[in-house]
C-alpha cells in the first residue's frame, strides 16, 4: 500500500519514473485538494473556537443538538 502511495507521488512529472494514466492524475489532484480543505477547516474551527472555555463549549453546543 505504501509502495502505491510513493508511486502516485512521484508520478505528477512528466519525466517520472513511474507512468500513470490521467485518471490517476485527477485522483492525486482530487486528493490533494481535499486534504487542503480539510486542513483550512482545522485552522478555522481551532482559531474559531480557541477562546472557548469548556463550560461555554458545553452549553453551545447543547444548544445545537
Amino acid at each position: 500500500m505504501a509502495f502505491r502511495a510513493n508511486a502516485a507521488m512521484f508520478a505528477i512529472t512528466p519525466d517520472s519514473v513511474f507512468k500513470i494514466n490521467s485518471h490517476a492524475h485527477t485522483t492525486v489532484a482530487t486528493s490533494s485538494t481535499a486534504c487542503g480543505l480539510g486542513l483550512a477547516c482545522d485552522v478555522w474551527f481551532l482559531i474559531r473556537y480557541n477562546w472557548v472555555d469548556l463550560e461555554t463549549f458545553i452549553v453551545c453546543t447543547l444548544l445545537f443538538y
